[in-house]
């Protein structure tokens, strides 16, 4: 961890969004915390210290990303929270289940604009 730098936890089963975020946000001086599945992501909410914000692709293997935001909100409370999802009606669904969340975001998403709600969430924590 460098101190002073901002962190952001990716989680997403996709290798290449991985990659991608990891690329975009570490180019504008970011702390990139990465996990693949929600038991990896589960182990770093007990390990570090907690992100500014968390980037939670809603399907993921073995649990959905609702279940990984509720555990993830208990852990770290002041963690703003995105989801993205592929399915378009299923950010409705997304939204009613966990109102707490920043944003519900439909893949693909424009990286410009996923570039500027998460500076506008880190701003306001």
């Amino acid at each position: 961890m460098e101190p002073g730098r901002p962190r952001i936890l990716v989680i997403d089963d996709e290798e290449d969004f991985i990659e991608l975020a990891q690329e975009i946000f570490g180019a504008r001086g970011l702390q990139v915390v990465t996990a693949r599945s929600a038991e990896e992501a589960e182990s770093l909410f007990e390990e570090g210290p907690p992100c500014g914000v968390a980037i939670i692709d809603y399907r993921l293997p073995g649990k959905n990303g609702a279940e990984v935001a509720r555990r993830l909100h208990a852990a770290w409370p002041e963690t703003r929270i995105v989801f993205l999802t592929g399915d378009s009606g299923a950010a409705t669904r997304i939204r009613r289940q966990i109102p707490s969340i920043a944003a519900c975001l439909v893949k693909p998403v424009e990286v410009d604009s996923l570039l500027n709600l998460i500076g506008r969430l880190l701003q306001s924590n």
